[in-house]
This record gives structure tokens, C-alpha cells and sequence, in this order.
């Protein structure tokens, strides 16, 4: 379900297709383990991702490149 996982201090950033499905997996995750979520933030996809997937094009790093 998720696509990357980022730590960074004590946070999280998961990226996936499906948010509501990984959030409740995570949710079932904390209260097997006894854990608490403090937060979670939701976001879509900025206008650039959404044009570079619609496009074709391909981003490396700050680089945009055509699919061939």
C-alpha cells in the first residue's frame, strides 16, 4: 500500500495511491501495538505532479525528462 516511507525526526511520511487504506492500517498498527497517533496530515498531489503524470514527462531530482 505504501509506495515510500520518509522518517524524519520523529514523524513519518508515508506516500501511497490510497491514503484512507494505509491511515487505517496504521491506525490498526497503534492500537495493536499500545501506541498513540498524535497527527495525521493528508495531501494531494501538487499541479506539477498532476501535469508531469499527464504529460508523460518524468521528474529526476529537480530535472523533468520526457518518457520515451
Amino acid at each position: 500500500m505504501v509506495n515510500r516511507a520518509q522518517k524524519s525526526g520523529d514523524k513519518f511520511k508515508l506516500y501511497t495511491e490510497d491514503p484512507s487504506e494505509v491511515i487505517n492500517a496504521v491506525m490498526a498498527y497503534a492500537n495493536t501495538h499500545n501506541l498513540k497517533v498524535i497527527s495525521i496530515t493528508t495531501l494531494g498531489p501538487s499541479l506539477e505532479d498532476v501535469f508531469i503524470r499527464l504529460t508523460g514527462l518524468q521528474r529526476t531530482g529537480e530535472i523533468i525528462h520526457a518518457i520515451d
